[in-house]
């Protein structure tokens, strides 16, 4: 075959199409083809490398981690992959994590400019304007409507989807190492790894440089050792409100103690040489930590409470004449009941949601540690112990209050208080007691106009009674007599009720004077 030059195909419809398509190949490849020309002004002889930058696959990590006790072994890979034609002979990889600004401009193709097309245009007729109405109120220019922009937040903590490296049902199963029925000694996770990279920050990104050459056919990835380093870990279930399940998670506080920068990705944990769960981790710089949920709690249980708010009133004081300022206290109260059923003791971490409203957290004093969306509460729970915990959230409002509009039992109910002010006790008090006063004055009045009333209705009786009788009869002296003895009450009445009326006026002006109110200066009418 070395001396074949040549291939023709006996059957000649066959061989012009199979032509035509290799000459379409070779056109399609030699438009993905550019020229570059190279020219150096220097003399002398020395060397000149090129490089060129391709469009590759973001590299991803996976981790094992192996708990054995109070330490805890990190293991972790680069996934790279090959998506080039060309194989990879031993070439030099450096892996660079962060997220720096990219983007492609296309520099190659001709660009110009747009030159806009204008119309021959001929001067027109002046129209009728119709103005808008001008506003009644034009609003200053702080209260005028604005735009605000929203800047999503990105969360980093999300990692790549899909299983960890060694998941269940794949690589080791879900029991020891050395599999189930096996008399060989179980696999021990720390031999077999050896790290094959260097790390190192590159200003403000960090790189893996790997430090042996590389070589990867085309269409293929390689999983490359880049960390296999004990780690601090702490053992703990974090329970998150509103999850709807009854059990908080296993879970891991992972304390970065590399010194490498270690890239979000999927991580299984074996715990005593088995299979305990998967999770995910986001970025975590060096001496940096992370939580790890990876199975659920089954030996520990938490109730969740039903939410409750007490109300009740902090201060009262008096803000100007007439006017008081009520502030009052709000508490949410949310209960939970952490239930250990576990041998041991277990810490467990309770997820709260922040407060959006402004609301301050009163029970407890302060969380554990906080982020963006949940404060955390750590519970210590012992063996078949229960232990209920109250989260606190508070908030207070104040408003304003005309004195002249409480009735006398809220006037009743403030007195009573120890938050009230030594003034507006004393304004209450007087209040109360020129209230009393006012209510007698009215009662009295009232009994005079009743009085007044009778009479008028006994005199209606007898006018039309006295209009029948002769004027010599005895009845009608006898009612005459009584209408005049009659006028002399409504005279009397008459005194007595302005004098009420006056001393009502007195008692209610001064009752205003205590609530701010303007005095009143009209004068009684006779009625």
């Amino acid at each position: 075959m070395n001396g074949v030059r040549g291939i023709r195909l006996e059957n000649k419809d066959l061989d012009a199409e199979f032509r035509q398509a290799l000459a379409l190949l070779a056109t399609a490849r030699n438009n993905d083809t550019k020229s570059v020309s190279l020219k150096f002004q220097g003399k002398g002889k020395r060397q000149v490398r090129v490089g060129y930058i391709r469009e590759t696959p973001v590299w991803k990590t996976a981790y094992r981690m192996v708990l054995d006790g109070d330490s805890a072994l990190l293991q972790g890979w680069a996934i790279v992959e090959n998506t080039s034609e060309n194989d990879w002979n031993e070439v030099e990889l450096t892996l660079i994590s962060g997220r720096p600004i990219s983007f492609v401009m296309d520099l190659y193709q001709p660009m110009f400019v747009r030159r806009p097309l204008l119309q021959a245009q001929l001067p027109s007729g002046a129209a009728p304007r119709i103005h808008d109405r001008a506003l009644l109120t034009r609003p200053p220019l702080a209260q005028r409507p604005f735009v605000t922009s929203v800047v999503p937040v990105v969360d980093d903590s999300r990692g790549f989807g899909g299983g960890g490296a060694f998941s269940s049902g794949g690589g080791f199963g879900g029991g020891n190492f050395g599999g189930a029925g096996t008399e060989s000694a179980p696999l021990d996770p720390s031999q077999g790894v050896n790290v094959k990279a260097k790390a190192g920050d590159v200003g403000e990104l960090f790189q893996y440089s790997i430090k042996e050459l590389v070589t990867l056919k085309r269409r293929r990835s390689a999983m490359l050792p880049i960390v296999n380093q004990k780690v601090g870990s702490e053992k703990l279930s974090i329970y998150t409100r509103h999850s709807g399940l009854k059990n908080p998670y296993h879970s891991l506080r992972l304390k970065n103690t590399t010194k490498l920068h270690l890239m979000q990705g999927p991580i299984t944990i074996f715990d005593d040489d088995t299979y305990a769960g998967d999770a995910q981790i986001g970025h975590v710089a060096p001496a940096g930590e992370r939580l790890i949920s990876y199975a659920l709690d089954l030996e520990t249980d938490i109730v969740q409470g039903t939410d409750k708010t007490v109300q009740s009133i902090d201060a009262i004081k008096l803000l100007r004449k007439g006017v008081i300022e009520v502030a009052r206290l709000e508490q949410r109260i949310s209960p939970y009941r952490v239930i250990n059923s576990a041998a041991k003791t277990k810490t467990v971490l309770i997820e709260h949601p922040v407060s959006i409203d402004g609301s301050q957290l009163k029970k407890p004093a302060k969380p554990t540690e906080s982020t963006r969306s949940y404060h955390r509460f750590a519970v210590v729970t012992k063996h078949q112990q229960s232990i209920d915990f109250e989260v606190i959230f508070e908030s207070s409002n104040k408003t304003e209050a005309l004195v002249a509009q409480l009735e006398d039992t809220e006037i009743v109910q403030m007195l009573e208080l120890k938050q009230l002010a030594g003034d507006v006790k004393q304004l209450f008090r007087e209040m109360l007691k020129a209230r009393a006063r006012v209510g007698r004055a009215k009662l009295q009045l009232e009994a005079l106009e009743g009085q007044v009333r009778s009479i008028h209705a006994e005199q209606q009786r007898i006018r039309q009674n006295i209009d029948n009788l002769d004027r010599t009869s005895e009845l009608y002296q006898r009612y005459v007599k009584k209408l005049n003895t009659q006028e002399d009450q409504l005279e009397q009445l008459k005194e007595k009720r302005v004098e009420n009326m006056s001393s009502l006026l007195e008692l209610e002006n001064s009752l205003q004077e205590l609530t701010g109110e303007a005095p009143k200066d009209d004068v009684f009418g006779d009625g």
